[in-house]
């Protein structure tokens, strides 16, 4: 695991110094949008400035930068219309649940309070709320956003992942990038493996099967593995995107094939918990 992540940080560090980052994210128009209240209520109209794929540039991105922040994730107040022609009104994050986005595609954000792992592998309430979009949706949830290389072409680099059960308070940060430095870059996969232990802790078998795969990818052979798994996943995308002319349709299935290539781990870890845990 150790080997895995490192080397992804790597990789974003040489982006880092060759070129620049973008993250997609914020339109300035007013999208269609359901919004559930925190007290059950759902009103629908048009939402301001909300996050859907357009690119926001980080010139001077480092592993310092808040990224929640600089998304503006934790904004607390909304712009909404009821329709296009009336009226603009503040809506409250202390008063939303969750926000529907409903332009080209149907995308969900729930209201998250976060905690993370520092290097001492123990529990740190954030204290902050933030809007993060749902990914995929089960027995634990997982949310995030997608991180890109433009160089000119846009490639994802990694995802900015939550993950949480539904009926649980918190949503745990799996890798902070936020506190990620040169210092701690040991401590990522024990981070990781410590959120998955504190958002299964209800389950003695997922937590069994958690401490066996923190073995297996601590153990030698695992970095030939996952470079072996890259270059199939790369060689495959070829593949496929060499069958599709059409340029947007292109950029839209290398982003899905790369997205579920980056979620895979989490996934996996996910599915044992779905089959293990009633």
């Amino acid at each position: 695991m150790k080997k895995l992540l490192l080397l992804t940080m790597i990789l974003v560090w040489q982006t880092h110094f060759c070129q620049t980052v973008l993250i997609y994210t914020a339109k300035k128009d007013f999208i269609p949008a359901e919004i559930k209240l925190t007290n059950g209520e759902i009103i629908t109209g048009y939402i301001k400035e909300f996050n859907v794929p357009n690119a926001v540039e980080f010139p001077e991105f480092s592993f310092s930068t808040n990224l929640e922040s600089e998304l503006r994730l934790d904004r607390t107040k909304f712009n909404f219309k009821k329709t296009l022609e009336s009226t603009s009104e503040k809506i409250d994050l202390s008063t939303i649940q969750s926000i529907t986005l409903k332009s080209e595609d149907t995308i969900t954000y729930e209201k998250l309070k976060l905690k993370t792992i520092n290097s001492k592998l123990e529990l740190v309430d954030l204290k902050r709320e933030i809007m993060a979009p749902l990914i995929k949706e089960g027995k634990i949830n997982v949310y995030g956003l997608r991180v890109y290389e433009c160089s000119p072409g846009c490639t994802l680099m990694w995802i900015l992942t939550y993950v949480k059960k539904p009926n649980d308070e918190f949503a745990f940060v799996p890798v902070d990038y936020n506190r990620v430095n040169l210092l701690n870059l040991g401590k990522i996969d024990d981070k990781f493996f410590r959120a998955f232990e504190e958002v299964g802790k209800d389950c003695s078998e997922f937590l069994s099967y958690v401490a066996e795969k923190k073995a297996e990818y601590n153990g030698k052979g695992y970095g030939k593995k996952r470079l072996a798994d890259f270059k199939e996943h790369e060689k495959d995308k070829k593949e496929k995107l060499k069958q599709i002319e059409n340029n947007r349709e292109r950029r839209k299935m290398a982003d899905d094939m790369d997205t579920e290539y980056n979620l895979k781990f989490y996934l996996d870890v996910i599915k044992e918990y779905s089959s293990r845990c009633k």
